[in-house]
C-alpha cells in the first residue's frame, strides 16, 4: 500500500497494523564523491541538513498531483530497496496507491506506465486518502456524507452521494499546511529581522503544530490580543538556540595581562619577519650609483636619464634611513620611558600609582573642558562665541596695508578660531594604557570600575521570540484565504456553495453527516469555529452534525486496510495489465474511496 501524500509518503504491507517506511517526499541529487561519476541520490530521511540544502531539494509534487515522474520513479525505487523486495525483473505483488482529488487522467496515464512498464507489476488499485479515511471511521457506513479534507498544499469539499464521490460537485481551495508554515516564518521574520536567518521553515512548521490554533471569532480575537494583560498571558515565548558569549578575564587582571603578553611577542615576530624579508631584498637588489659623480656633459642622453633615476632611489634610500632612525629612536626613548616608569614602581609605589591617577585625571579633565567649550560654541551669546566672531570680523576688515602673516604671532588667529573639539587618537591610546596600568596594580579602581560598569546583558533574552497574534494568524488562512492572497472563497463559503447544488433533503442529509479529516485540520477550536460558521450558512434550526477522524494522519492506513479486507473479489476493483494494455493507461475502476472515471475525449 502506497499512500503518497505531497508532505509524507507512507508504505507498508497490508497485513501490517502501521506503515513500514514514513518519509518526506522529497529527493536531493549531489555531485558524488571524488572519483566517482554518478550522482549520489538522498531520499527522505536520508537528507541530513534540510534547511542547508532546501534551495537543491526536488519533489514529484506540483500542489498535490504528482507530475515529475523522474523523481516518482526514484522514489519507489528506494521504497521497494527498504521493503527487501529481491526481484529485478519485476514487482509481483498488487499495489494500492493513493491518488489527488480529481487527478487528471494524463497523470494517471503516466503512473501507470511507471508501474506496469517499468516495474512490471500484475495489479493496481487507485484510491483517495479521505475517502479511505472515512470508510474507517463511517458509522453504519453511511452512502452520503459530506467530507472535509485538508493536508499540505490544498483543502477539499467532497460531497459523498448515494455511495460514491460526486466529482461534478468537488470544490478545492489552494491553502494548506504547507501555506501557514510560510506565513508563519514570514511574520517572525518581519516581527524579529534581527534573527530572520534563524526563523527557518523547519523551525515555523514545528511552532504552528505547536502553538497555532484556530480563533471562535476572529474579530473578537483580535480585539483581545490588542490588550497588553491578554498578549502577556497568552503569548507564548520561544528560545532560539545561541552561542554564549564567556569572559575571558578575571578580576585580577591575569589573562589580559597574557593577552597583552603574548599580543607584544607576536608582534616582535612580525618585525624581525620584515626585517629579514627587507634585508634579503636589499641585498639581491642593491643600489648602484656610479653616475651621480658623473658630469653631465661626459654623459649620453640615455645615461642623463639612468642618472636621474638614480639620484631618485638615493634620495628615497637616504629618505627611508632616516625614517627608520626615527622609528629607531623613539623606540629607543619609549623603552626608557617604560623603563623608567617600572623603575619607579619598584622604588616607590604609592607615589608612581598616584602619579597615574593624576595623568588619568588631567586626560580626562581636558575632555571635560573641550566638551564644554564645544557647548558653549553652540550658543551665540556665550564669551567663546563672542571671542571667536570678533577674531574673524578683525579679519574681514581690511584696511590699510595687508601685513599678515609676517610675524608668526599671527597664525596663531587660526588655532582661536579653529579649536580642537575632539579627542586625539593619541590621548585615546595614553589614557587606555593609564587605565590598564590601574586596572592591573590598583584594586580601588577594579571595585570603582566593576560598581559602575552595567550589568550584562542576558544574551539568552535576545534571542528569543513571542508568539502572540500569529497564531491564529496563520490557521486563520482557511476561512480567509484572502490572507495569503488567494482570490478564493473560505472553508465555510465553499461549503455552503457546495449544498447549495444538491435538494432539500440531500442538503439535510449531507449536514447531518460532516466527515472532518486531514493534518491541516487538527489545530484546537476549530471544531468549535466550524459549527459557528455552519450555523449561520445553514438555515434557521436547522440541524447538523461533525464527526471528526479518531486520528487524523493515519486512519488512511486503516481504512485501505479494511477496505481490502472487505474485498471478496479484487480482481473487480483493481487494474491488470491486460485492462492497462485494451484500455489505456488513464483508465480508472471504480469503487466507494476512488474518483469518477471520465474518459478524455477521441481527438
Amino acid at each position: 500500500m502506497f499512500f503518497i501524500g505531497s508532505y509524507q509518503c507512507r508504505v507498508g504491507w497490508a497485513i501490517d497494523d502501521k506503515p513500514k517506511m514514513i518519509f518526506r517526499n522529497l529527493m536531493l541529487k549531489s555531485k558524488g564523491r571524488k572519483g566517482q561519476i554518478q550522482e549520489e541520490i538522498s531520499i527522505g530521511n536520508d537528507i541530513n541538513n534540510l534547511e542547508l540544502l532546501r534551495w537543491s531539494l526536488r519533489t514529484q509534487f506540483d500542489a498535490d498531483v504528482v507530475t515529475h515522474f523522474d523523481a516518482q520513479e526514484q522514489i519507489l525505487d528506494h521504497i521497494f530497496s527498504h521493503l527487501s523486495i529481491s526481484s529485478e525483473q519485476s514487482i509481483d505483488h498488487p499495489i494500492l496507491m493513493t491518488e489527488a482529488v480529481c487527478n487528471p487522467n494524463y497523470c494517471r496515464s503516466l503512473m501507470s506506465e511507471l508501474l506496469f512498464e517499468c516495474y512490471h507489476v500484475p495489479q493496481i488499485i487507485y484510491g483517495v486518502d479521505s475517502l479511505f479515511s472515512y470508510y474507517c471511521n463511517a458509522k453504519k457506513k453511511a452512502n452520503t456524507a459530506l467530507i472535509i479534507s485538508s493536508g499540505y498544499q490544498t483543502t477539499h469539499v467532497l460531497p459523498f452521494v448515494d455511495g460514491m464521490l460526486d466529482a461534478a460537485n468537488c470544490k478545492r481551495i489552494n491553502i494548506g499546511g504547507a501555506y501557514s508554515t510560510i506565513l508563519m516564518q514570514r511574520l517572525l521574520q518581519l516581527k524579529y529581522p534581527q534573527h530572520a536567518s534563524l526563523i527557518t521553515l523547519s523551525r515555523a512548521q514545528e511552532l504552528v503544530h505547536d502553538y497555532a490554533y484556530v480563533a471562535s471569532n476572529y474579530n473578537d480575537a483580535l480585539d483581545q490580543w490588542s490588550s497588553p494583560s491578554f498578549y502577556r498571558q497568552n503569548a507564548r515565548k520561544i528560545q532560539l538556540p545561541f552561542n554564549p558569549i564567556t569572559s575571558t578575564t578575571n578580576s585580577n587582571g591575569k589573562c589580559e595581562e597574557k593577552e597583552k603578553l603574548r599580543r607584544q611577542k607576536q608582534g616582535q615576530r612580525l618585525q624581525e619577519l620584515n626585517a629579514r624579508r627587507r634585508d634579503k631584498m636589499r641585498s639581491a637588489t642593491k643600489a648602484v650609483y656610479d653616475l651621480l659623480d658623473i658630469p653631465d656633459e661626459e654623459l649620453t642622453s640615455e645615461q642623463i636619464e639612468k642618472k636621474k633615476r638614480q639620484r631618485m632611489l638615493k634620495n628615497a634610500s637616504i629618505g627611508r634611513e632616516r625614517a627608520k632612525r626615527e622609528r629607531d629612536e623613539r623606540k629607543a626613548q619609549k623603552e626608557a620611558q617604560e623603563r623608567e616608569e617600572e623603575q619607579k614602581r619598584l622604588e616607590d609605589f604609592d607615589g608612581w600609582l598616584e602619579g597615574i591617577r593624576q595623568q588619568r585625571e588631567e586626560i580626562l579633565n581636558q575632555r571635560q573642558q573641550r566638551r564644554s567649550l564645544k557647548q558653549n560654541m553652540a550658543s551665540r551669546r556665550s564669551h567663546a562665541a563672542q571671542e571667536r566672531m570678533r577674531i574673524i570680523t578683525k579679519l574681514a576688515d581690511n584696511t590699510g596695508e595687508d601685513t599678515f602673516g609676517q610675524n608668526d604671532e599671527d597664525w596663531m588667529v587660526y588655532k582661536a578660531i579653529n579649536l580642537d573639539n575632539s579627542d586625539s587618537e593619541k590621548e585615546e591610546t595614553r589614557l587606555n594604557e593609564l587605565e590598564s596600568l590601574l586596572k592591573l596594580y590598583d584594586e580601588n579602581f577594579r571595585k570603582e570600575i566593576e560598581d559602575n560598569s552595567p550589568e550584562p546583558a542576558d544574551v539568552a533574552t535576545r534571542y528569543q521570540l513571542d508568539i502572540g497574534i500569529e497564531r491564529m494568524r496563520v490557521t486563520e488562512m482557511l476561512f480567509q484565504p484572502s490572507i495569503r492572497g488567494v482570490e478564493q472563497a473560505g472553508l465555510h463559503s465553499t461549503i455552503a456553495f457546495v449544498l447549495k447544488h444538491y435538494p432539500d433533503n440531500v442538503q439535510n442529509l449531507l449536514a447531518q453527516n460532516i466527515f472532518v479529516t486531514g493534518g491541516n485540520l487538527q489545530y484546537p477550536n476549530f471544531d468549535d469555529r466550524l459549527k459557528n460558521e455552519l450555523r449561520e450558512i445553514r438555515p434557521f434550526r436547522s440541524d447538523f452534525k461533525i464527526a471528526f477522524a479518531d486520528d487524523m494522519m493515519s486512519d488512511v492506513w486503516y481504512g485501505a486496510k479494511q477496505w481490502l479486507l472487505d474485498q471478496d473479489d479484487l480482481q473487480s476493483v483493481s487494474i491488470t495489465r491486460s485492462d492497462y494494455e485494451e484500455k489505456g493507461g488513464e483508465y480508472l475502476k471504480e469503487h466507494v474511496a476512488s474518483n469518477r472515471y471520465i474518459p478524455s475525449p477521441k481527438g
